[in-house]
């Protein structure tokens, strides 16, 4: 219902367009007068005309409006009222209208869901002058997330490093622990892709966990290291020693973790959508954070401290 009201005429009779409002509203919509209670429910009691008075915009142009001066006229008098089609609903934000359109993306990622709507929207779309297109819901969370983790991403790794360099005092060996992060993030890839889950905030959040939880392995390691060789050990010796005592317990540590996140994985209740993907990358990472570990330091531990060794020994020559 388009109503369109003559001001001058309202005007000149000193009726007021919240007059017109409250007379329309309680026509059609009706007016809360009271309520009644029936058990445990309260029932309200609405008051409005009977439907051959408000069925129609011709019987609605009849409904009579006292003027303050205590005339009468009738409403279609000082208004224009028209049946036309609209939104049902008009919403605003920052003070500009705009019309909602809800999908739910199901089988793909959101991010490639958006970028390819983008596409289609500015190929075959013509928007009218003042008309945009923006995207929010999980998208606009995604983006917001994204960007905080560009943030905390790099402030992790640097607190990381830092504590590492306190602890070994060799910078050296805090690079060559810092460099087994990508090890995890190979598991957590493949097992991502593999599962059939996409990028989103929970499996960014488990690639930020992997961060700590990777480069434990290689403190342990690295640590009996260091401790064999100060006992008077060589370094091969010292490596392939401290690589069979602890086997042990990074297998043991590697397990445990990965057991912990079973139950998160295969959870089917309220929220788990969420849960899924943060298990299935730290539960991947782990993993091939093990296997390379063990495989891979001990080898990069020879090269670099034995380049180191050379380098010292030269020196005390000289």
């Amino acid at each position: 219902l388009e109503i369109r009201m003559n001001k001058k005429a309202m005007g000149c009779h000193g009726i007021a367009a919240s007059t017109v409002n409250d007379i329309i509203q309680k026509a059609v919509g009706g007016h809360r007068v009271t309520e009644i209670y029936k058990g445990n429910m309260k029932i309200p009691v609405m008051l409005r005309l009977p439907a051959q008075f408000r069925s129609s915009v011709e019987a609605l142009g009849r409904l009579v409006v006292k003027t303050p001066t205590g005339g009468s006229l009738r409403l279609r008098d000082i208004v224009q009222l028209r049946q036309v089609d609209g939104p049902l609903q008009i919403t605003r934000e920052d003070g500009k209208r705009q019309m909602l359109i809800q999908c739910n993306v199901v089988g793909r990622d959101i991010v490639g869901f958006v970028n390819e709507l983008k596409q289609e929207i500015a190929n075959n779309v013509v928007l009218p002058s003042g008309y945009f297109v923006s995207f929010g819901g999980q998208f606009e969370n995604q983006k917001r997330a994204t960007d905080r983790i560009l943030i905390t991403g790099p402030l992790a790794i640097g607190l990381i490093f830092l504590l590492l360099f306190l602890i070994f005092k060799s910078l050296s060996q805090s690079l060559l622990i810092m460099g087994t992060i990508p090890l995890a993030f190979i598991g957590g890839i493949v097992l991502l892709y593999a599962t059939g889950f996409y990028l989103s905030i929970s499996a960014s959040l488990g690639f930020i966990a992997l961060f700590g939880i990777s480069i434990e392995n290689s403190i342990v390691l690295i640590n009996y290291f260091n401790q064999l060789r100060q006992e008077g050990h060589p370094l091969e010796e010292a490596v392939v020693m401290g690589s069979k005592r602890r086997l042990r317990p990074v297998l043991m540590t590697t397990i445990l973790t990965m057991l912990g996140l079973v139950p998160i994985w295969l959870a089917t209740g309220p929220g788990s959508e969420i849960q899924k993907p943060l298990a299935v990358v730290v539960f991947g990472g782990v993993f091939s954070s093990m296997v390379l570990t063990l495989i891979i330091l001990p080898a990069l531990y020879v090269m670099v401290e034995s380049r180191f060794d050379k380098q010292s020994s030269i020196g005390k020559t000289v």
